[in-house]
């Protein structure tokens, strides 16, 4: 089989330049984000609700017993 050095560069500038393109592409965040605001603190994670305003009021719990 003979190599044929034409066919291996225009392989690599395609691949070159597929990866420019899919490099290009903006991520998509599959998550929902939500923010739960405190007296104190502003949470921001990718829990439910219940559980950021859970986590939430133990923070708050945490910084009554250091205050």
């Amino acid at each position: 089989m003979k190599h044929h050095p034409v066919r291996s560069i225009i392989a690599s500038i395609a691949l070159v330049l597929f990866t420019i393109i899919a490099a290009q592409e903006p991520a998509q965040a599959k998550d929902t984000w939500i923010r739960v605001t405190s007296t104190n603190f502003n949470l921001i994670g990718n829990a439910s609700d219940k559980e950021i305003r859970q986590v939430a009021q133990r923070l708050e719990q945490f910084r009554d017993v250091f205050t």
